[in-house]
């Protein structure tokens, strides 16, 4: 996670091949540690993450995030 921004639950991650994707959670994203749900609040920048995306037009919708770290 490179970038948070709280008041639009946004986040900017780093892909493993150098790229950038700013994503916006929608309303069905599920966010998790450990296997449990956590709160938006719970991410911070420089966190590891596995994000699965579905491709809505040009945007991609995280469906699910997990905190790796």
């Amino acid at each position: 996670v490179t970038e948070v921004e709280a008041d639009k639950t946004e986040i900017y991650v780093t892909t493993s091949d150098d790229k950038t994707l700013e994503l916006y959670f929608i309303e069905t994203t599920s966010l998790t540690r450990n296997g449990e749900e956590v709160d938006f609040s719970e991410l911070e920048e420089g966190q590891k993450v596995e994000v699965e995306v579905e491709k809505n037009g040009k945007r991609l919708d995280p469906l699910s995030v997990k905190i790796l770290e």
